[in-house]
Order: C-alpha cells, then structure tokens, then sequence
C-alpha cells in the first residue's frame, strides 16, 4: 500500500511551528482543492518542537460525507520518522463548520487510538470557505 506522503524539511514555509489552530488553518488552507466541492480529510504529522514533518490529504469523500478509516490514518502517521502528534481536518462544502455526531465520534476514536500509540491529537478542524471550527479551541479534545 502506497501513501502519499508530503514531507517538510525545509523552507521558510515549513520552519513555522503550528502552536494554534489559525496557523494549522493558513497551512493547509492554501493546499486545500475542492474546498466547497467535495469533502476531503488531512493529516498534519509534527515533531517534538511542533514543526511541521509532513501532511497528506488520506481521504476522499463526496458532496456531504467523507469515510475515514482510523487504521489507514495512524499506519501513515507511523511511517513518518519522529512524529509525536498530529492534526486532523476536514471539510464541509456546505459552508456551515458545527460538527456533526459523526465528526464527534470520528474524534474520539481518533484521539483514543493516538492515547495508545502515544501520537497526541492535538486538534480536530472542520474548514469552510469563509473559516473555520476548531475542536480544541472550543473544549471538544
């Protein structure tokens, strides 16, 4: 099995630490396709000194749903060399950011699964055209 693995070495543009959920959003912001088409689902792998080691777009829904497969997302977050903890996000192309039942099942799997491999979820965003929702921001990690 392949995965599509971006890796950030260097670069002014990957020696920025993500320390909050604004810079996770204008990293991938600008990488996100299909923003109000279709929803999509990234990782973001960081380092001990919160930098930037890698991302990937792993999943690929359609118009109103995206499936995730939570064994997919942490076998690709251990292949990426000195990863501590991640990101996740994804889209809703309807233009409204409240997440779902599903979005909140979804991050409570995903951050019970990081607990056992010792990966930390440090944040959960669902982007839209005009912004968006972070979990931790608002108490939901």
């Amino acid at each position: 099995m392949n995965y599509k693995l971006t890796v950030c070495e260097s670069g002014p543009e990957y020696n920025d630490k993500i320390s909050a959920s604004q810079d996770l959003y204008n990293f991938l912001r600008e990488k996100w396709e299909d923003i109000e088409m279709r929803e999509s689902f990234a990782v973001v792998a960081i380092g001990s000194n919160n930098q930037i080691l890698g991302y990937s777009f792993l999943f690929t829904g359609g118009i109103d749903s995206c499936v995730v497969d939570p064994r997919l997302l942490f076998s690709w977050l251990l292949l990426v060399p000195k990863c501590v903890s991640f990101f996740i996000a994804h889209n809703h192309p309807s233009g409204n950011a409240t997440p779902s039942v599903a979005d909140r099942n979804l991050n409570k799997k995903i951050l019970e699964g990081g607990e056992i491999l010792s990966l930390r979820l440090m944040d959960s965003l669902i982007f839209t055209k005009l912004g968006y929702y972070s979990a931790a921001d608002n108490g939901c990690l």
